[in-house]
C-alpha cells in the first residue's frame, strides 16, 4: 500500500485509518504480510494499523507541488519496480476477503477491469481545449474514440521494466510544467480527472505503446456485472462507496467482528 499526505494530514481521519485496518487485515491473513509506503508526515496515524513495516519513502515528494495524489501511488510502483521483486499494490479501500488468483499474480501486468466510456468522467475535453503542450507524452483521444482506461484499485506483475516506465509516464504527465494552467482548471471542474488519467489512462496508453497486455481480474464491463463479478470472487473497491453511511457501519462491523479496533 501507499499514501502521500500531500503535507496536509486533515484527511487522515479516524474512519480511514480503519480501512486501512480492515485493508490490511485481510491482505496479511492471506499473504501474510502487507507494508506502507508513505511519508513521514502520515507515518505516525498508521503505525498500529497492522502494517508489516512502514517505510517514509514518499518524503521525495516534498518539494512536488501537485494536488494530484495519485502521485504517491506512482512513486511507490516506480520505487518497487526499481527493486527487482513482482508486487501487488492494493489501495486502501481494497478488501480481499478471499486471495487473488494465482495466475493473475503471475502475470506480466494486472490491474481490477477495463474502464468504458471514460471521455466526460476524465474530462478529456477539458484537457483538449485548455493544455498547452503541443508534444504531449501521451495522445488525447477523441470522443468517438471510446478511449479506454484501468481500474487500478489493484495493480502489479512481473514485468517490472514496463511497469517502471508506465509509472515515470504518469509522473511526468502530472508534473509537466506547460500544463499546469490546463490542470488547475481540470481540478477545479473535476478533480479526479488528472488523477484518473495519470494512474488508469496511463496505463492503457503504456499497454498499446509497448504492446505488454494488461490481465484483468474482473472481466465485465457493465457496473451491476462487476459488482456480482467482485462478489463472487471475495473482492470489494468501495470507490465513491467508501462514505456512504451503509458502508461505514458495513467497515465497522467487520472490525469488531474480527477484534479490530474501530470507532462507532
Amino acid at each position: 500500500m501507499s499514501y502521500w499526505c500531500n503535507k496536509n494530514t486533515k484527511n487522515i481521519t479516524e474512519y480511514l485509518i480503519d480501512m486501512h485496518r480492515l485493508s490490511v487485515f485481510l491482505a496479511k491473513k492471506h499473504y501474510g504480510e502487507c507494508h506502507l509506503i508513505t511519508d513521514s508526515l502520515s507515518k505516525p496515524y498508521f503505525e498500529d494499523v497492522g502494517f508489516t513495516t512502514i517505510t517514509t519513502e514518499l518524503d521525495s515528494l516534498d518539494n512536488i507541488q501537485s494536488t494530484n495524489w495519485a502521485l504517491g501511488k506512482l512513486y511507490t510502483c516506480k520505487l518497487l519496480s526499481e527493486r527487482g521483486v513482482p508486487f501487488c499494490h492494493i489501495d486502501y479501500d481494497v478488501f480481499l476477503w478471499n486471495k487473488l488468483p494465482e495466475e493473475l499474480l503471475k502475470s506480466e501486468v494486472f490491474a481490477q477491469n477495463i474502464e468504458s466510456k471514460i471521455y466526460d468522467t476524465y474530462a478529456f475535453y477539458l484537457f483538449e481545449k485548455h493544455h498547452k503542450n503541443k508534444n504531449f507524452i501521451i495522445q488525447i483521444p477523441k470522443r468517438e474514440e471510446d478511449p479506454k482506461a484501468y481500474n487500478v484499485g489493484i495493480i502489479g506483475g512481473t514485468n517490472l521494466d514496463f511497469i517502471k516506465r508506465y509509472a515515470e509516464t504518469g509522473i511526468n504527465f502530472s508534473l509537466d510544467k506547460d500544463n499546469i494552467e490546463c490542470y488547475s482548471i481540470m481540478n477545479s471542474l473535476q478533480s479526479q480527472a488528472i488523477p484518473c488519467i495519470s494512474e488508469q489512462y496511463c496505463l492503457a496508453v503504456c499497454s498499446q505503446k509497448y504492446n505488454v497486455p494488461v490481465t484483468c481480474l474482473l472481466k465485465s464491463v457493465k457496473e451491476q456485472d462487476l459488482e456480482n463479478e467482485a462478489s463472487d470472487i471475495g473482492f470489494t473497491h468501495l470507490v465513491n462507496h467508501k462514505y456512504h453511511p451503509q458502508t461505514k457501519d458495513a467497515i465497522y462491523l467487520k472490525l469488531y467482528e474480527n477484534e479490530l479496533r474501530g470507532i462507532l
